[in-house]
């Protein structure tokens, strides 16, 4: 038996699977844990219902058409009653017969949660663009290392715009060694991510982390979501990190970003990546139209645009906009070159 979607709602929500036996075998850890440590995992906005936060205590929970079933407390399977709306969770189709950019960049990096479909696209992407995995690996790691700067500068909330699947580390472990109590909310809407959203929840217990099932192109969306769990009147490190150019021009990537960072108190901080076609043209477009022919829209942008992305009066920081693995850099840029990586990065600062 397949199972839809599946949270887990309990005093600490977000465990997600796809069929009955991960399902039961959830619940199974869950009653073997006992009652959850104080801020071992914190609640997280998955799924609403007429658009308030859902915690019923129920065990793991199955939300389909004909209403709400899945496994209780007492760890039977059937209906579960004290539920209710019709839009706490959509059936959704993991479509994996057709390449998805998160899960393309998952395979690019080493992971294992791809699909042939995602295989298939990242080496026709390879065969034209032969370093496109040193580019995703060096823009990983300038992710984690902005992060990291921005903790040691004492920022304790990220919003991370964009999340894809889990990687070890992921950003939230990374801000949490030097600042336990930091708060990190991952935004995003693939239905993959959400099912992996419990490897984003480890938070430290005076910490918090949170996944917020949310589209970039709704900025309202992902700051009403993220309030929840952020204070947005202290300053947040929002990190969108090669997400940007697979948003076309006519979706206006820089309002969205003018958007979410418009909304948030001075000292907030933009962390950006971007992919360029500065350094190497013609393998640039090559990569685009290998993109497209798998299904997924890429717009390279030049530097003079990655940077006109940065909302007005927000200032950027040294070195500036340059590529990713030249920004501060913890040993030397690492023998690759412009080109190999074809990523543009920079930290901006919300006066």
């Amino acid at each position: 038996m397949r199972a839809g979607p599946v949270a887990v709602w309990r005093d600490v929500p977000a465990v997600f699977a796809t069929d009955l036996v991960t399902l039961r075998r959830v619940a199974d850890r869950l009653r073997a844990t006992g009652p959850a440590s104080a801020g071992s995992v914190r609640p997280v906005c998955v799924a609403r219902a007429g658009g308030s936060r859902r915690r019923d205590g129920t065990g793991v929970v199955r939300i389909g058409s004909g209403g709400f079933e899945g496994v209780g407390p007492d760890g039977e399977y059937g209906p579960l009653s004290g539920l209710s709306g019709s839009r706490a969770v959509t059936a959704v189709d993991l479509r994996t017969d057709v390449a998805h950019a998160a899960r393309v960049y998952n395979y690019l990096t080493g992971g294992k949660d791809h699909f042939p479909a995602d295989r298939l696209a990242a080496e026709r992407a390879l065969a034209v663009v032969p370093d496109l995995r040193t580019g995703a690996l060096e823009n990983r790691a300038f992710l984690l290392r902005a992060a990291r700067v921005l903790a040691e500068d004492g920022i304790d909330q990220y919003l991370d715009v964009g999340t894809g699947l889990p990687a070890d580390p992921n950003l939230h472990e990374v801000v949490q060694r030097l600042i336990p109590a930091a708060r990190v909310a991952y935004v995003d809407n693939d239905p993959l991510v959400l099912a992996h959203a419990r490897a984003l929840l480890t938070s430290r217990p005076e910490g918090v982390t949170a996944y917020v099932d949310a589209d970039v192109r709704r900025p309202a969306d992902i700051l009403r979501d993220a309030g929840h769990w952020l204070d947005l009147s202290r300053p947040v490190a929002v990190c969108v990190g090669a997400l940007l150019h697979f948003i076309p021009d006519e979706d206006d990537p820089a309002g969205m970003v003018a958007d979410l960072l418009g909304a948030l108190a001075p000292g907030s901080c933009l962390v950006l990546s971007h992919g360029t076609g500065d350094f190497r043209p013609k393998e640039a477009d090559a990569g685009v139209r290998a993109y497209r022919d798998s299904g997924i829209t890429v717009r390279v942008r030049s530097r003079a645009e990655v940077t006109a992305l940065v909302p007005a009066g927000m200032r950027i920081g040294a070195p500036g906009v340059v590529p990713v693995q030249r920004w501060r850099p913890d040993h030397g840029p690492g023998g690759v070159t412009d080109g190999q990586v074809g990523l543009y990065g920079l930290l901006a600062r919300k006066p």
